[in-house]
């Protein structure tokens, strides 16, 4: 388990992978970042509703010094409601000024990162996939209930060794990481040097040929659980490949 629990990937090796931070629910800066497709999910509301309203206040207290500037130029300082009232519309302003400018730039960014988004996300599903395995594998390791013998036992988990052939699994895991590991990069080098083609055919390959591996390796092992897992594994690695061919001209 603590090899598989090796093979998710960190938001330290995502950072220089992708050369952005990656969040949980947003990729780069907040002022100039983008949200990720499952950041306004509604069991996301809760962070995401904190996180506008932290980036709100920012705002604010940004936009303070507009509104004092507002009150200087209009010679409404000290005068009561004439002076809030000043100060609030320059505030107000400014901070309706500021979110436009971050929309605009959170937009451009989306745009830049539209391939990008995609493959973060089926990082989430591979180590979604991982733990679900963990997890078989802890039901699987649970004590005998009253009323079985040893021998009963060591018999039911001969069985599920055969169906569930973990040298397969952990072989298909580490191409998923290497196929994610791989589009990441080539992402990356299509992002920053659209012209260029000979790296990307390369890593494109790469792809193709842990695809194949991952195909032979569903083929080969049928069992009910153990297919559920390659077959996932094969359709990350080939959204992928997908997002990256859509990407090249």
């Amino acid at each position: 388990m603590k090899t598989l629990r090796r093979l998710m990937l960190s938001p330290q090796e995502l950072e220089r992978l992708c050369g952005f931070e990656v969040g949980e629910l947003w990729v780069g800066s907040l002022w100039g970042g983008a949200y990720r497709s499952g950041a306004w999910q509604p069991e996301q509301w809760p962070k995401m509703l904190a996180l506008e309203g932290l980036v709100l206040g920012m705002m604010f207290v940004l936009a303070v010094p507009v509104g004092l500037m507002a009150l200087r130029f209009t010679g409404q300082a000290g005068q009561g409601s004439g002076s809030a009232l000043a100060f609030g519309v320059g505030v107000a302003i400014a901070t309706v000024f500021l979110s436009v400018l971050r929309r605009g730039a959170m937009a451009r960014k989306r745009r830049q990162l539209r391939s990008l988004l995609p493959i973060l996300d089926e990082v989430d599903r591979f180590h979604d996939t991982l733990q679900a395995f963990e997890l078989l594998q802890e039901l699987a390791s649970l004590a005998p209930p009253q009323g079985r013998t040893p021998r009963d036992v060591v018999q039911e988990r001969a069985l599920s060794a055969d169906r569930l052939d973990l040298e397969a699994l952990e072989e298909a895991f580490v191409l998923t990481r290497d196929s994610l590991v791989t589009g990441l990069m080539a992402e990356s080098l299509l992002r920053q040097h659209q012209p260029f083609l000979s790296r990307s055919d390369e890593l494109l390959a790469h792809l193709e040929q842990n695809l194949i591996t991952l195909h032979s390796l569903d083929l080969g092992h049928q069992a009910a659980e153990q297919a559920v897992l390659l077959r996932e594994t094969l359709q990350i690695s080939s959204s992928v490949r997908q997002t990256l061919q859509s990407q090249l001209p």
